[in-house]
């Protein structure tokens, strides 16, 4: 019988995220969950914690160039490898117009929402060639729609 995966998911603790945790816990993957608040990582291990299929959480802010290499490490540490990563971390925010956006605001929105998540590639490539492993990043139908006031979100999701 193969062993259950083990999944690295960013934006843990809520939404989407949460729900991916939910469900790979449901398959009985085992999960490392980036979450960025204390509570939120003491929430999912509570939830979770006595599941059978374990989840470990990894605190820190995906834009904190050494939390991919914690989050790998977890992997490693915790399961002995690592089988997929999923970038799920993401904001929407600054919702204004394109001449209102400050360029604190844009490289903020591009650390997270492009360069976060190429950073866990880079971070989990050599675990995930190991198991023939998977990267999937999640998206938005804001790369094939309008939404005004949306343009650094929108930006992001083309690229």
């Amino acid at each position: 019988m193969a062993a259950p995966p083990v999944v690295l998911v960013t934006g843990a603790s809520r939404g989407l995220g949460r729900a991916l945790v939910r469900s790979l816990v449901d398959r009985k993957a085992r999960v490392v969950a980036v979450v960025r608040k204390q509570a939120d990582a003491a929430s999912l291990e509570a939830e979770y914690g006595g599941s059978g299929f374990a989840v470990v959480t990894v605190l820190g802010d995906v834009t904190d160039p050494d939390v991919p290499a914690r989050a790998v490490g977890a992997a490693v540490v915790s399961f002995g490898r690592l089988d997929a990563l999923i970038n799920n971390a993401g904001i929407l925010e600054p919702l204004k117009r394109i001449a209102d956006v400050t360029p604190e605001e844009w490289t903020h929105m591009m650390t997270v929402n492009v360069v976060a998540p190429a950073t866990f590639v880079r971070a989990a490539l050599p675990e995930l060639r190991k198991t023939e492993g998977v990267v999937i990043n999640i998206s938005s139908g804001a790369a094939v729609n309008v939404y005004e006031a949306w343009a650094p979100y929108s930006a992001y999701v083309i690229i």
